[in-house]
């Protein structure tokens, strides 16, 4: 039995898909974060936009 427990403490096959999972979801997060930046940023340049036309065009 614990020969079986030592083995599987060494054994270190699966981290490879628990750190691609982690790196993916950290970029996910900061992709997300990034898009809500520019978002913002865009509304408020289209809403300036906007203004400039309701000036111009009656």
């Amino acid at each position: 039995m614990n020969r079986r427990m030592a083995a599987f403490i060494k054994d270190d096959d699966g981290n490879d898909i628990l750190e691609y999972a982690f790196l993916a979801g950290l970029l996910s997060l900061a992709c997300f974060a990034a898009l809500n930046a520019i978002g913002v940023n865009i509304k408020t340049m289209f809403g300036a936009l906007s203004a400039k036309f309701d000036t111009v065009l009656p």
